[in-house]
């Protein structure tokens, strides 16, 4: 930033508007830091989908509140662009837990779970030497 913004960060006028309101400065980044506390809250009891869920979930508030607030223009296009981006968001993550759901399964389904455990029936064979029950 610093390299290609020289001028823009040297100017005096943003020096004193900082210096001049230094709560608001104080402030910014103190929120700053806690969002980014909180996100790392999130990501480690909920993981990393839900974060990026929540945060899909916050753009479109943003969105609609400078809307409201500011009168900003939205075009058809646009939310039809961020509809569509969390619409395949959504199918995204359905077609991850589908086949991890099925990954699952097919694990299970082998033996190492349910009704092949310990029963003589079933197990993982490696080998020809039955690794659960059986042999």
């Amino acid at each position: 930033v610093y390299l290609f913004e020289w001028d823009g960060l040297d100017a005096q006028l943003h020096g004193r508007a900082a210096l001049g309101n230094p709560f608001s400065l104080l402030a910014t980044g103190t929120f700053g830091f806690l969002a980014n506390v909180a996100g790392l809250g999130v990501v480690q009891h909920g993981g990393a989908v839900t974060l990026t869920t929540l945060s899909l979930l916050k753009n479109g508030v943003v969105i609609a509140l400078a809307v409201a607030a500011y009168g900003d223009p939205v075009t058809v296009r646009a939310v039809a662009g961020y509809t569509v981006a969390t619409y395949g968001f959504v199918l995204y993550q359905e077609a991850r837990a589908k086949a991890a759901a099925a990954a699952a399964a097919a694990v299970f389904g082998n033996g190492l779970g349910g009704a092949g455990m310990g029963g003589g029936g079933g197990g993982i064979v490696e080998g020809g030497v039955g690794l659960v029950g059986g042999n």
